[in-house]
């Protein structure tokens, strides 16, 4: 990524935009159901579909499925990421990239074994199900909307961590699973929750009142911070633990 050039053109917005596009009739049209149906809505617009709210679940368990397994998330670079300006622009990128994200991370978690039973893990999919149904119920044209939506989202999974955590220790404590498999999980779904977070704060940053323009710090050493974020997680080990990994 160092190696690439830091300015992101509206060509490699539009190329990322296409290729999350590019889905199958019968899923586009699914998508299209799903964002104008309502189990409240007034049967005089006649632009909108008519539906229990049990198949309105139905549709969105559906689309999760869809988003989890057929579309990929775009990988882009720090660089980019702190080269863009145009808040429209990383907006309509972020209401096609952040619902394939949410599915992901969900799906990380359904291949677990029985993490049904365990209540961190309940909350963690109620969460993440509800962010994704609410972004796929708006409209690109509201920018507020999704902008407050955006800040609703990472309100509510401010303990994101927290719930991770404790799921992680009850499903170890259980015996659910072994070490290599919950490690696994912990890296893909961290790893994964790190870059969504960079882009909605950016976007958050961009758009915000009094706007700084970016929510990254061009001066910032990651090193050195891993470093110290390693160390103390080192000694916290060792007091609770007696001992940390090598």
């Amino acid at each position: 990524a160092a190696s690439m050039s830091p300015k992101l053109t509206r060509f490699d917005f539009a190329r990322c935009l296409a290729s999350t596009a590019a889905r199958p009739l019968a899923a586009m049209r699914d998508s299209r159901l799903l964002r104008s149906c309502s189990h409240t809505a007034s049967a005089v617009d006649p632009s909108i579909v008519r539906v229990s709210k049990k198949r309105h679940e139905v549709l969105l368990e559906s689309e999760i499925v869809h988003f989890a397994h057929a579309l990929k998330p775009h990988s882009i670079p720090l660089q980019q990421i702190l080269a863009i300006k145009d808040a429209k622009m990383l907006q309509d990128f972020l209401l096609e990239e952040l619902p394939i994200r949410y599915a992901r991370r969900l799906h990380l978690m359904y291949d677990l074994p029985r993490w049904e039973e365990f209540q961190p893990l309940r909350v963690i999919q109620a969460l993440y199900s509800d962010a994704f149904r609410r972004l796929r119920m708006l409209n690109s044209a509201d920018a507020a909307r999704f902008r407050s939506t955006v800040q609703n989202i990472k309100r509510r999974n401010a303990n994101m961590l927290v719930h991770v955590m404790r799921g992680a220790r009850a499903m170890k404590s259980a015996q659910a699973v072994d070490d290599q498999t919950i490690d696994v999980f912990l890296d893909d779904f961290l790893t994964a929750r790190i870059g969504t977070d960079i882009l909605t704060s950016q976007y958050l940053a961009l758009t915000g009142p009094g706007s700084t323009n970016s929510a990254i710090d061009p001066l910032c050493d990651p090193v050195r911070i891993i470093r110290t974020a390693a160390i103390d997680a080192t000694q916290l080990c060792k007091l609770h633990f007696g001992r940390s990994p090598p």
